[in-house]
C-alpha cells in the first residue's frame, strides 16, 4: 500500500509550507523573520487604554470622591451598566428600590463642580435611568486629578443603594495619549511566538 503522502492542510498556505519545509536552516530563518515582523508590528501599534470606574452610591460622596488621574487631552465618560462589565447600573438615594438615578459629580482643578445627568428625575428601575444616561466629553490642558461622585454628602449616604459604572477612554479625535505596548512585552512576545512555532512545525512533520 502506498504510504499517504499528502501534505498538512496549512501547506497549502504561506505560513504552512515554512512550517512544513524539509530544510531546517530555511525554516529557521523564516521564522525569525516572521518572528521580526511581529514584534515590530507590536511594539509600534497603539493600545487603546480603557477602563472601567465603579462609584459606589455609599462609598463615594462629594466630600469622599472617587480619584482619578488623567493626562492632558480629551477625554469621555460613557456610562456602562453591569451588561456592560460595570458593576452598576443606576442608584438610589432613598433606599426605596423605587427611585433610580443616573446623575454624578465631576470636578477637578479646571472643571467646576458639574453634575452629569438628569439631575433631578427619578426613574422607577435602574434599566430606565440607565437608558437616559448619556456620556460626558471633558478636556484637560495638563495632568489633573478629577474627581467623582454621587450628589450626596457622607453623612446622608448610609441608605443608598447601587451606583455608577463610567469607561473612560482617550477620544480618538482628541490629541490624547493612548497606551503602546512597550519593547520588553514585545521581546517576550517574539519568544513565546518562536517557540510556539517551532513545536507546531514539529507536530506538523511528526
Amino acid at each position: 500500500m502506498k504510504a499517504d503522502t499528502a501534505k498538512p492542510p496549512l501547506a497549502y498556505f504561506g505560513f504552512g509550507y515554512f512550517l512544513t519545509s524539509p530544510t531546517w536552516k530555511e525554516v529557521t530563518m523564516r521564522q525569525y523573520c516572521v518572528v521580526a515582523l511581529l514584534v515590530l508590528v507590536f511594539t509600534t501599534c497603539d493600545a487603546r487604554a480603557g477602563l472601567i470606574l465603579n462609584i459606589n452610591a455609599r462609598t463615594y460622596s462629594v466630600d469622599t470622591p472617587l480619584l482619578v488621574d488623567l493626562g492632558a487631552g480629551d477625554w469621555v465618560l460613557t456610562p456602562v451598566n453591569t451588561a456592560m462589565g460595570g458593576a452598576y447600573t443606576a442608584w438610589d438615594a432613598w433606599g426605596t428600590s423605587q427611585k433610580w438615578l443616573n446623575f454624578y459629580v465631576i470636578q477637578s482643578e479646571s472643571i467646576p463642580q458639574t453634575i452629569v445627568g438628569d439631575w433631578g428625575t427619578w426613574y422607577s428601575t435602574p434599566a430606565e435611568a440607565f437608558d437616559h444616561a448619556s456620556p460626558f466629553a471633558f478636556s484637560l490642558s495638563q495632568p489633573e486629578t478629577v474627581r467623582l461622585s454621587t450628589t450626596d454628602s457622607s453623612d446622608v449616604a448610609w441608605d443608598n443603594q447601587g451606583g455608577l459604572s463610567l469607561y473612560i477612554d482617550v477620544e480618538p479625535t482628541g490629541g490624547g495619549h493612548p497606551a503602546t505596548v512597550p519593547a520588553p512585552a514585545g521581546i517576550w512576545l517574539a519568544v513565546v511566538g518562536l517557540a510556539g512555532v517551532r513545536w507546531l512545525r514539529r507536530s506538523l512533520t511528526s
